[in-house]
């Protein structure tokens, strides 16, 4: 099914018509804000196993969406442009502001003002700082893209690259000139967030902000908050699938506080202005499996009161653990 009806409720009574069915509800097309589909799931209780989607359209649009006690949906961007890195052109700037040229295989449909999200990097030198979720400025059609990146940790940006993989959402969730936060969830349970980037504009706030609440990230970029990126508290949970989370060009990237737990394998937090991961006051995060980066930040990874950082394999700043490692007021991090 195509949409959903409002002038036949009789179907949400109907388990078997729900199950056997897709649920999906455009904006804008059949609703004009992810706000109006959001106030209309609120009280249908949806399965767990096979959820309505929330599917908006390619394009750039401000948003402020604030979402309560609603579970089990998914909100979707429009199919992902993916495109493969072939060498380095050049690198040009200086700290937390470079100009970065990047050889790609097809630059068809991309347009300046996307978001790139940059993955599975080779090369040598600092190739891996590559690796983040970075505006698009420039285009050379048929040869490469122009990004903005905030590698901050030193004044120097040397590499080569010789692969990698770029994926770009054509949906954009932007930041409105009010400063709202685009994504505000409490007392939510199973809400997934899958192609889409989330850009700020400097306000002082979040892309997502959690609370009381468990999400889902699945290819996920965010870029330009001025706090953290994605902000979970008070016993709230994140997971991430897919091609994940990517948080760049922040003050932080994720930040986990007050009784949060977070599974976030394959997940890349680069070129933000404090932590790329901020973890505290009592959560536990499970941090790593290759592929999980955590670079290019002032501090990389911050555990701070009783918080609890398991890393498996994941990569950051081991030539000076001071600040791109901390861990204090009774903060656990493990390798």
């Amino acid at each position: 099914m195509n949409g959903l009806s409002t002038d036949k409720p009789e179907m949400y009574n109907s388990w078997k018509h729900w199950i056997n069915n897709d649920y999906i509800l455009h904006v804008p097309n059949e609703y004009g804000s992810i706000q109006d589909a959001c106030e209309f799931l609120a009280d249908k209780n949806w399965h767990n196993l096979h959820p309505p989607t929330i599917k908006i359209a390619e394009g750039t649009r401000e948003s402020t969406t604030s979402i309560e006690n609603l579970d089990n949906v998914i909100i979707e961007g429009a199919n992902l442009l993916e495109t493969t890195i072939t060498s380095l052109s050049g690198i040009s700037g200086s700290q937390g502001d470079w100009d970065v040229v990047i050889n790609i295989s097809d630059t068809a449909n991309i347009i300046v003002g996307q978001f790139a999200i940059i993955r599975n990097v080779t090369g040598t030198g600092d190739h891996l700082y590559h690796s983040g979720c970075w505006e698009i400025t420039a285009i050379n059609a048929g040869v490469s893209i122009t990004v903005k990146n905030t590698k901050r940790d030193d004044a120097t940006f040397v590499s080569t690259l010789t692969g990698g993989d770029i994926i770009i959402p054509p949906t954009i969730i932007k930041e409105n000139t009010n400063n709202d936060i685009p994504f505000t969830l409490i007392d939510c349970n199973n809400i997934t967030f899958k192609n889409i980037v989330i850009e700020g504009v400097g306000g002082i706030n979040y892309g997502i902000h959690a609370i009381k609440s468990k999400i889902t990230v699945d290819t996920v970029g965010v870029n330009g908050f001025s706090e953290s990126g994605i902000f979970i508290s008070f016993n709230s949970a994140i997971h991430s699938e897919g091609n994940h989370l990517n948080i760049s060009d922040s003050v932080s990237g994720l930040g986990v506080s007050i009784l949060c737990t977070a599974d976030i394998n394959h997940c890349i937090f680069t070129g933000n202005s404090n932590q790329g991961l901020w973890v505290f006051r009592m959560s536990q995060v499970a941090f790593g499996v290759a592929g999980s980066i955590a670079l290019g930040n002032t501090t990389d990874i911050h555990g701070q009161d009783d918080a609890s950082i398991y890393n498996n394999d994941s990569t950051y700043d081991t030539s000076n653990l001071t600040p791109n490692v901390l861990a204090n007021d009774r903060s656990y991090l493990s390798d």
